[in-house]
């Protein structure tokens, strides 16, 4: 790996971003692979016509037929570089990343200083049971899963110095730091969890679900927001978003027209 020699704007990451955003836009028009801008990328389209200004990351989702596909077929095309838990035995997180190597970055992480590349989330969007005992039970399901994926790599994947967690979070990773949970193992934890996410298509559902995009049981949403999908200006360039971003963006994030306090802008990434 290249070395870093200092730390890039916030600008220049998102230019590099945003070259990146096309070249997946291509690939996915080439395979006839449906995806969509979302998150932080939709409500800066919507907000700001591009790039929210202290964000420093895009996200991009698909529901999980189309994303299936992106993964086998972006690892034969060479087209983008790809990263997942299956691909990379070092790589602890559910969702994958395409990413640019060209560029390195400098990231502090949890009191550490390592080298990355400007990179996209790519989001998969799966079903929920239509019965409301069946998504309560499906949801605790997942909930446990990803408690158990965060404390088997609580020092690698967990945010540690985040502010304002709630105390039971604050003691288990007090515990966790102690090495209670190495019995754990991330990469077994990941895929169980991939297993319970696909137990209800997407075709079949009301609701849908993104559940390892942080957010999770809020992130149990109606079908109807989504598909078809319409275009955005993102950066002077139109890329596919939600039908219904007014829907989708309250869901998020209640009033998100309205900017938050200064004090609570920055990155995501701690970039």
């Amino acid at each position: 790996m290249k070395k870093a020699t200092k730390q890039s704007t916030l600008r220049e990451i998102q230019l590099a971003e945003l070259e990146l955003l096309k070249k997946l836009d291509a690939f996915c028009k080439k395979n006839k692979i449906k995806y969509f801008i979302s998150y932080g990328t939709l409500l800066g389209a919507v907000r700001h016509k591009g790039f929210i200004p202290w964000d420093d990351d895009i996200d991009v989702s698909m529901m999980r037929k189309d994303f299936d596909r992106f993964c086998e077929l972006v690892q034969k095309d060479k087209t983008l570089k790809f990263q997942s838990f299956e691909t990379d035995k070092d790589y602890l997180f559910y969702v994958p990343i395409v990413y640019d190597e060209s560029i390195d970055l400098i990231r502090n992480f949890n009191g550490k200083d390592e080298v990355i590349h400007p990179w996209i989330d790519i989001f998969p969007y799966d079903g929920m049971p239509k019965n409301k005992f069946a998504k309560k039970m499906h949801a605790a399901n997942m909930m446990r899963r990803l408690i158990q994926i965060n404390l088997s790599g609580i020092d690698k994947i967990v945010k540690l110095n985040k502010k304002n967690r709630p105390f039971h979070e604050r003691a288990l990773i007090a515990l966790g730091k102690t090495g209670a949970f190495k019995i754990l193992n991330t990469k077994k934890q990941l895929y169980k969890m991939d297993k319970i996410l696909r137990k209800y298509p997407v075709e079949d559902s009301d609701d849908i679900v993104c559940f390892m995009a942080g957010g999770k049981t809020k992130e149990i949403m109606p079908k109807k927001y989504f598909e078809p999908f319409k275009s955005y200006k993102f950066e002077g360039v139109s890329f596919p978003g939600v039908n219904d971003f007014d829907g989708y963006l309250k869901h998020q994030y209640g009033d998100y027209m309205t900017p938050p306090p200064e004090a609570e802008r920055g990155s995501n990434h701690g970039l």
